[in-house]
């Protein structure tokens, strides 16, 4: 299956890093975000797998700033709110809203419905908080249903229901027969072509084994954690949650004395503690002051992703079978 018709696919191809970038857990800001938006891989899903244009439905409501004061402080137990609703406020002075005493701001809030070619429902998005801009409203309940198609997709092996399931804890209601009727064989195949996958890769790290002398595989990780390699004078600069990091990367292929460059990237931004990137990527960068220079090793990357490697996707495509 091709990268881009994976939920996640697109983005990680809009920021020419297929290997580095994940899909992020939460849209915070728009000036922090990097890439394609929501909406628009959202869409660009739904045309490439012969649905319906994704329905949203933006409402809104006025809430006193006392009340909106207590969500927030709720919210904001979770670490990826933080940041999130700083924005929010930041956007509302920049939009001249009133902060005085016993005044009232405009809440948004969106509902999104994925619709089959002749209109049934397939999914649809009901979250329940409140964004105090539309586009912001817009963009993450569009991330959120891909978020959430995303892991139907890659854990192929756990049964639909259970994603129902997951899915209806966070505001997401599916029909379980017409999902299934439009994915599931997509899902099944792409199942099919993983575990293939996985096996040849078991194969050829056997045969390097071998070939190299060695009776134990060359694993990265020891007791589940990878090891990072960490070079240069600490200048006490780091870079913390909700900011942006900058970093330039390249990713080798390690075959015993072999060492080839496959992917490479000069300037590559991303916003830290949403999951914008690999997680040892990020761990890695977090231990990493200005101007340091750090490496990894960790496991081989799925075929698709070696794949748009080796097609040069660097961009959408023009059309759509």
């Amino acid at each position: 299956m091709l990268l881009s018709r994976l939920p996640d696919g697109n983005y990680k191809i809009s920021r020419d890093a297929p290997l580095a970038a994940e899909l992020p857990l939460a849209f915070t800001a728009r000036s922090n975000w990097r890439g394609s938006f929501p909406r628009d891989l959202l869409c660009t899903f739904c045309h490439q797998h012969h649905l319906s244009e994704p329905v949203f439905s933006v409402t809104s409501s006025e809430a006193p700033l006392k009340a909106m004061g207590e969500q927030e402080k709720l919210e904001s137990e979770n670490p990826l709110e933080v940041d999130k609703l700083r924005n929010r406020r930041l956007d509302g002075e920049e939009n001249g809203e009133s902060c005085g005493d016993g005044s009232t701001k405009s809440l948004y809030r969106c509902t999104l419905t994925v619709l089959t070619k002749r209109g049934d429902i397939i999914i649809e998005c009901s979250p329940g908080d409140f964004y105090r801009s539309k586009n912001d409203a817009v963009q993450s309940a569009a991330l959120k249903v891909l978020g959430w198609l995303s892991k139907c997709f890659k854990q192929f092996d756990f049964p639909v229901e259970k994603f129902v399931c997951l899915g209806s804890a966070h505001g997401i209601h599916v029909s379980v027969s017409n999902f299934s009727q439009q994915f599931s064989k997509q899902i099944t195949l792409y199942g099919s072509l993983h575990n293939v996958q996985q096996k040849n890769a078991s194969i050829k790290r056997r045969l390097s084994d071998a070939i190299n002398g060695r009776n134990q595989p060359n694993s990265p990780h020891e007791n589940g954690k990878i090891h990072f390699n960490i070079e240069g004078p600490d200048s006490g600069i780091y870079a913390s949650n909700g900011s942006l990091a900058c970093i330039s990367y390249a990713v080798f292929w390690v075959n015993g004395d072999q060492r080839n460059c496959v992917d490479r990237n000069e300037q590559f931004e991303f916003e830290m503690g949403v999951g914008a990137v690999i997680f040892p990527v990020e761990d890695c960068v977090s231990q990493m002051s200005v101007n340091q220079v750090g490496n990894f090793i960790t496991s081989v990357p799925s075929e698709e992703l070696i794949q748009a490697l080796n097609n040069k996707i660097t961009a959408f495509p023009s059309s759509f079978p």
